[in-house]
């Protein structure tokens, strides 16, 4: 137990030997005896121990006793003394650069002290601690070329969660600046082209985009250094007109300017729609967009759905308007048939009292460009086009009507439409709402009844009338008009009947079949009986009936022609003989 002292004692000699070769500051030698030595005595190391030069280093405490493991070594620096102008002493083994050793604090009871000042001497090799591993270099990643990336657009924010309080100043407003107990720097001013207004006494400042309540605290920073604490209130006087844009599915596309109305209460969407004539049955009122332009040069993207306005009366998707706002009106995917008629009836549609141009095709009496006139109090249908357009015929395809309606897209959508349904089931969604431009085809039918004809021929986009050409013994011959539906024996009566000399047992009916043949059929007639495929058949348009001479007709003119050709060639006087 007595050697540990003695060796560490040595060992710390040597360590400040070492240490003072450096330089690192002036102290006083140390022995390893254990009794005190004042600092300020001389005290002459003994021979076995290694001898000190008084030089500067650093300094340790006077006298180093046994050291237990439950202790704590520690080397304190202290800061360096020594003159300015006086180099460092350099070690001959050490290049010109100084070489400052680290001594950190180490707890001795955690490692030997044979380690510690083995470690802190530099004269002594230190295991250099192993080299860590290179890393494998990583291999290049295959970079391959491909398209940009897509800029994400600013989301959309619901029209609902849009504050319409939230006006901001711009150019062409009239405010009113009042400063509470001040009334001499109250002031009315005009917003400039630039935003600004000059303020009284403290000059311009910039408002634009601002709304009232952040122009009050821009404007009271601007007093601040004239008045003592300034209260400010700004009152919007007459506000500018509003400036905005509309595109889309909408009959007058363009900019539009719009006042402010006398009650101060600024424009909404639905009037901005209204004096841009309303919307196209091909638009899609649940999607408008309105950009509006924000501070920084963004601009706010904001989704209204006018559906829902004309459902439940949501007079927050009737948004207020904001000068710079653009409207864009989208177009439909498809013909919504429960929604095109309630869209039409709504005060931002189209006008209906506007007359459309519209082109009928097909099996209709007079097929081509129409102008649909409106009708006193009521929507431009797809039955009043066919009625306009003369009705349809009796090979109308009633069940496969279509309309063709042109976009501002420059799309075309196809609606198929049922008519039959409209007939049979009172269907009135079939009965579709037109627009300036549609497109109606009328095809042929192939397989009609005789029901079904006579359901058509009464409908209300029958034609009024059709024609049907009597000719042979009947009273007035020729073309007779009669109304849709009507059978064989009214068409008779309204040429007069059968006159003296007709077939009053039968006639002849011919009618021009779709595929181009011309069929024949004797129909004994019978005036008592009703309405039958075979005895008193429904006319269609265009047919003709051909009424023969009875027996007796026939007989007197064969005898009308033989005596007048033997009175041509025998003299008048052989009879009188």
């Amino acid at each position: 137990m007595q050697s540990t002292p003695v060796r560490v004692s040595v060992a710390v000699l040597g360590t400040v030997t070492a240490l003072t070769a450096y330089g690192l500051g002036r102290t006083s030698a140390s022995t390893a005896d254990t009794s005190q030595t004042p600092s300020n005595s001389p005290t002459k190391p003994k021979s076995s121990a290694v001898s000190v030069q008084p030089v500067d280093s650093i300094a340790i405490p006077e006298t180093i006793a046994a050291i237990s493991e439950a202790q704590t070594f520690q080397f304190t620096p202290l800061p360096s003394t020594h003159k300015q102008n006086q180099p460092p002493l350099k070690p001959a083994s050490q290049q010109n650069t100084p070489v400052q050793p680290k001594i950190s604090r180490i707890r001795v009871d955690q490692i030997p002290i044979d380690q510690i000042i083995a470690a802190s001497l530099p004269s002594q090799s230190v295991p250099k601690p192993k080299a860590k591993p290179k890393a494998k270099p990583a291999k290049p990643l295959a970079v391959r070329p491909s398209s940009p990336l897509p800029v994400q657009s600013t989301p959309e924010v619901p029209a609902t969660q849009i504050d319409d309080a939230s006006y901001t100043l711009g150019a062409g407003d009239r405010i009113r600046v009042e400063l509470f107990n001040v009334p001499e720097y109250s002031r009315e001013y005009q917003v400039l082209v630039n935003g600004i207004v000059n303020l009284y006494l403290v000059g311009p400042l910039s408002v634009r985009g601002m709304t009232p309540l952040q122009a009050q605290a821009a404007i009271a920073a601007k007093y601040a250094p004239i008045v003592d604490q300034p209260r400010i209130d700004v009152t919007l006087l007459a506000a500018r007109p509003v400036r905005v844009a509309i595109a889309g599915e909408i009959n007058r596309p363009g900019t539009y300017v719009l006042t402010t109305q006398e009650n101060s209460s600024f424009p909404t969407l639905t009037q901005l729609i209204q004096q841009a004539g309303g919307i196209t049955q091909a638009a899609n009122a649940r999607k408008v967009a309105i950009r509006r332009p924000q501070a920084g040069g963004t601009a706010l993207t904001i989704q209204a759905n006018l559906w829902e306005l004309t459902q439940t009366g949501d007079l927050r998707q009737d948004l207020t308007l904001r000068d710079g706002d653009s409207i864009v009106i989208p177009t439909n995917t498809d013909i919504n048939l429960a929604e095109a008629s309630q869209l039409a009836t709504a005060n931002f549609a189209s006008d209906s009292k506007q007359a459309l141009n519209i082109t009928v095709v097909g099996e209709v009496m007079r097929p081509g460009p129409i102008v649909l006139a409106a009708t006193t109090g009521g929507l431009p249908t797809l039955s009043q086009a066919i009625q306009q357009a003369g009705g349809i015929t009796a090979l109308a395809n009633v069940r496969e009507v279509e309309v063709r309606r042109s976009t501002r897209t420059g799309t075309t959508q196809t609606k198929r439409l049922n008519l039959w349904q409209l007939l049979s089931s009172g269907d009135a969604t079939q009965d579709l709402v037109l627009q300036q431009g549609d497109t109606i085809v009328i095809p042929k039918g192939t397989a009609l009844t005789a029901a079904e004809v006579t359901q058509v021929g009464g409908s209300t986009f029958a034609p009024t009338a059709i024609r049907v050409n009597i000719v042979g013994e009947v009273e007035s011959p020729g073309a007779v008009q009669v109304p849709p539906n009507s059978p064989l024996n009214q068409a008779l009566l309204s040429a007069g009947g059968f006159n003296r000399r007709a077939n009053r047992r039968s006639v002849q009916l011919l009618r021009l079949n779709p595929d181009g043949t011309v069929s024949r059929q004797a129909i004994a007639i019978d005036f008592a009986r009703g309405i039958d495929e075979k005895g008193n058949p429904i006319l269609r348009n265009n047919d003709v009936i051909l009424v023969d001479r009875s027996g007796g007709a026939k007989l007197e003119d064969s005898l009308d022609r033989v005596g007048g050709f033997l009175g041509k060639i025998l003299p008048f006087g052989f009879f009188l003989r």
